[in-house]
């Protein structure tokens, strides 16, 4: 499991979009409870982050696919 946001960020990152999901945590209300981020990575889901709202999580990955160009 991954404390460190940053560290979660550079996993997500690496696997790409298509390899993220936000899903709610082992025991947790799909509409109320904590979400889970995890990532796919060698055919098997791992979370990398956990106890975050859906808003939290899915902002997270937001941050972490989208590639901001400046110029």
């Amino acid at each position: 499991m991954t404390a460190n946001i940053n560290e979660a960020i550079q996993k997500i990152k690496q696997v790409g979009p298509s390899n993220t999901r936000v899903v709610p945590m082992p025991g947790e209300s799909v509409l109320h409870g904590n979400c889970q981020i995890e990532i796919r990575s060698g055919g098997v889901w791992q979370a990398v982050v956990t106890g975050l709202t859906q808003r939290m999580a899915e902002d997270l990955v937001a941050q972490a696919v989208n590639r901001v160009i400046c110029g």
